[in-house]
């Protein structure tokens, strides 16, 4: 386990995805790889799609490749990063940037959004039970993160809408630290524009605001940002994204 006050320094408060480096380091959710595990001046991150990258890009090529492909290079909108991770992946990198989002709370706006999930839908914690259908049509979720359910059970939570015994909506942490939780959500085909996702992610964000915990939203895609929008979210910044296809590096 590496200690969190070696890599702390690596990421700057205002990291666009401070709520995922904090469950990292808090040791909830995924790995760290580091340079040197003595005198450390790069940092790999590694949780569910992310590669996050800290430090000094002059000494990180031995963290840029032993890690899988597809998937989401993030580093800190550091110029000198991105020009190291295009050295190193060229025509196999995309820009994918997503917009960061700040909650302005509003909590009877919330509450109004989760009576408003119309039956014969019913809202649901995600218990053991209901965590065994998050499944490819529901991701992303906080399943892809923790190494198996106990572990989200003890870290992270979770609601769904359900009709007839099936999970159709949901939301979770993807990760969550002590301040802080990174929400996922996602709608099966069969059971989208019902309003689920409104009403779910509501719930979900009242859990936050229970547990004195900052709810953290980032979206690239527009049905995403519309959500976060109609939740009270304000826009707060971009999140630099390259996205990595696989292939041989070289």
């Amino acid at each position: 386990m590496h200690h969190p006050k070696l890599i702390e320094p690596f990421f700057p408060p205002d990291h666009p995805l401070r709520a995922i480096v904090d469950a990292v380091l808090e040791g909830g959710v995924g790995s760290i790889s580091l340079d040197d595990p003595i005198q450390p001046r790069a940092v790999r991150l590694s949780v569910g799609c992310y590669e996050i990258f800290g430090g000094d890009p002059d000494r990180a090529l031995g963290l840029a490749r032993d890690f899988s492909a597809p998937c989401e290079l993030i580093y800190g909108n550091d110029p000198g990063w991105r020009g190291f991770l295009l050295s190193v992946y060229g025509s196999r990198l995309a820009d994918r940037p997503m917009e960061i989002f700040q909650l302005s709370l509003d909590v009877p706006r919330l509450q109004a959004a989760v009576n408003a999930l119309a039956p014969p839908y019913r809202m649901q914690a995600l218990t053991a039970d209901w965590l065994d259908q998050l499944d490819a049509e529901l991701q992303p979720h906080g399943l892809q993160t923790y190494a198996g359910k106990n572990a989200f059970l003890a870290h992270g939570f979770g609601f769904g809408a359900v009709l007839d015994g099936i999970l159709a909506c949901a939301a979770t942490t993807y990760t969550c630290s002590a301040t802080r939780a990174e929400i996922a959500i996602a709608t099966r085909p069969a059971h989208q524009r019902k309003g689920l996702a409104f009403a779910v992610a509501a719930r979900i964000l009242l859990q936050c605001v229970e547990r004195g915990i900052t709810p953290a939203w980032s979206a690239a895609n527009p049905v995403s940002k519309r959500l976060a929008l109609r939740l009270g979210f304000r826009p707060a910044g971009i999140c630099e994204v390259l996205y990595l296809h696989p292939g041989p590096i070289g």
